[in-house]
């Protein structure tokens, strides 16, 4: 409200984590049902931006991964899990995996063109984590992981998960010209900078 009061535009960092998992593909317009709190509280400020900040810019990611050995993201959790010799996936997770360069870039450029309003903000190639583990061995040659498919209830997880909470990013690839990294790209990028440990 301050900054609004000052003039000044605010992008808000919303969640796929506000969908309720059920059928995916989900649009800007789809209606949201959250199952966890980080998902309610998302869905909060989403609200709040539509009612009261008409002029900001919401944009709704999906899980991020970098090409970069270290830190705590998505291929490097997989490394880390492969390394132990099992990957545990949940049956029938599907996401979007974006690599978060192409995320701060497109948060940039919707910026520049003042973009206002809602837009799923997301690699347009959904895959499941299942899919994704394979990938992700294979390429890094550990054929010899474990990887596991196992419904959510085995994850004793304190709040229930969606499952399926990819997303339709048309509109966003209408607003912006943008080529996000395939997830098959970001995984040889990040075998390489392995290698160069």
């Amino acid at each position: 409200e301050r900054l609004k009061s000052e003039g000044i535009k605010t992008v808000w960092i919303s969640s796929d984590c506000v969908f309720d998992g059920v059928s995916g593909g989900y649009t800007e317009s789809s209606d949201t049902n959250p199952l966890c709190v980080y998902g309610k509280q998302k869905e909060e400020m989403e609200v709040y931006f539509r009612e009261n900040c008409p002029e900001g810019l919401v944009f709704r990611i999906s899980k991020q991964y970098d090409t970069e050995f270290y830190g705590n993201h998505l291929l490097s959790d997989l490394y880390k899990s492969a390394m132990s010799g099992k990957i545990r996936c949940i049956d029938g997770l599907k996401f979007n995996p974006t690599y978060v360069g192409d995320t701060a870039e497109c948060i940039l450029k919707g910026i520049d063109k003042d973009l206002r309003g809602l837009y799923n903000l997301a690699s347009p190639h959904g895959i499941s984590r299942y899919e994704l583990a394979h990938t992700f061995a294979k390429t890094l040659g550990m054929d010899k992981v474990l990887i596991t498919k196992e419904p959510m209830e085995e994850f004793g997880f304190a709040e229930p998960r969606a499952l399926d909470m990819s997303m339709n990013t048309e509109k966003i690839k209408g607003a912006i010209s943008h080529d996000f990294m395939p997830i098959e790209s970001g995984i040889m990028q990040f075998a390489e900078n392995i290698r160069k440990k």
